[in-house]
């Protein structure tokens, strides 16, 4: 394993949510004190999701493109195959999972629970 905890977004047109979900995501997993990283998939979006990530994409931000959209189910899949963390936490790319309860997940992990939803 590459490093303890591996945040996956799968992401069809959310160019603008990532624009924030990321650098917030960044700063939550900074603050938990792990090594982390970030794998956004992005299923074949075409509102500049491309252009975003491309912005955002540090040695801890990965992108993987799709090329057609094939749905989020497939999006993880391939997700899945490429994050190196010990532990994956897999979040919505439309805001809707806040990254600040990162820290209470991993108090769970923490805890011995094998899963935290």
């Amino acid at each position: 394993m590459g490093c303890d905890l591996s945040v996956l977004f799968p992401a069809y047109n959310e160019a603008e949510n990532l624009e924030e979900l990321i650098p917030a995501t960044a700063a939550a997993l900074d603050a938990i004190g792990r090594s982390w990283e970030i794998v956004v998939v992005d299923d074949g979006s075409t509102d500049g999701t491309r252009s975003v990530m491309s912005r955002l994409r540090s040695p801890q931000v990965r992108y993987i493109r799709l090329r057609r959209n094939s749905g989020k189910s497939a999006a993880l899949s391939v997700g899945l195959d490429h994050v190196d963390g010990e532990h994956v936490v897999l979040m919505d790319a439309d805001g809707q999972d806040d990254p600040h309860e990162l820290p209470k997940m991993l108090a769970k992990l923490d805890e011995g629970y094998d899963l935290v939803t």
